[in-house]
C-alpha cells in the first residue's frame, strides 16, 4: 500500500572504540593514523582500520586518545601496548556513561532533565552540596 513512501533498511553497526593511554603530548588527530601505523607494524593494521575520533584530558592531565576500529583490528589491539613516539601505551575499550546531576539518573544530562533533584548520596531532595547523612543509601 505504501511501497513508494516507505524505504527499508537495516541500522549500520557502530565499529568499537578503543582509548589509548597517556599518548605523548605532540600527538594530534592529524598525526595519530601515521604514528600508530609506523611505529606498530608487527599488528599488521590496515590504514581503514583505524579512525581517531578525539583527545581528552584525565583527572591526572595525561593526554588520552579515542579511536575508532573494527571488530578485527580491536582484538589485535586488546591486551597489548602499544608504541608512540618514546612511550608504550595501553589500550583498553572505550566505556562512556552518562549521569545526569539533577536526578542522579542514566543516560541524559542536567541540562535535558525533566526530573526532580535528587541527591545521589541519600535520595533525598537535595542537592549533594547540602546533604549531611553518613550513610550511602
Amino acid at each position: 500500500m505504501c511501497g513508494e513512501e516507505l524505504e527499508a533498511s537495516t541500522p549500520k553497526r557502530r565499529n568499537p572504540r578503543l582509548t589509548i593511554y597517556n599518548v605523548p603530548d605532540e600527538l594530534n588527530i592529524e598525526n595519530a593514523k601515521e604514528l600508530i601505523m609506523k611505529q606498530n607494524s608487527v599488528l599488521c593494521i590496515e590504514k581503514e582500520d583505524i579512525t581517531p575520533r578525539y583527545l581528552f584530558k584525565d583527572k591526572r592531565k595525561a593526554n588520552n586518545l579515542v579511536i575508532d576500529v573494527n571488530s578485527v583490528a580491536r582484538m589485535k589491539f586488546l591486551g597489548k601496548k602499544m608504541k608512540l613516539g618514546w612511550n608504550m601505551c595501553n589500550v583498553g575499550d572505550y566505556i562512556r556513561i552518562n549521569r545526569c546531576y539533577k536526578c542522579s539518573k542514566f543516560n541524559h544530562r542536567a541540562q535535558d532533565c525533566k526530573g526532580v533533584l535528587t541527591c545521589p548520596i541519600c535520595a533525598e531532595n537535595h542537592s549533594l552540596l547540602e546533604c549531611k547523612a553518613s550513610k550511602e543509601k
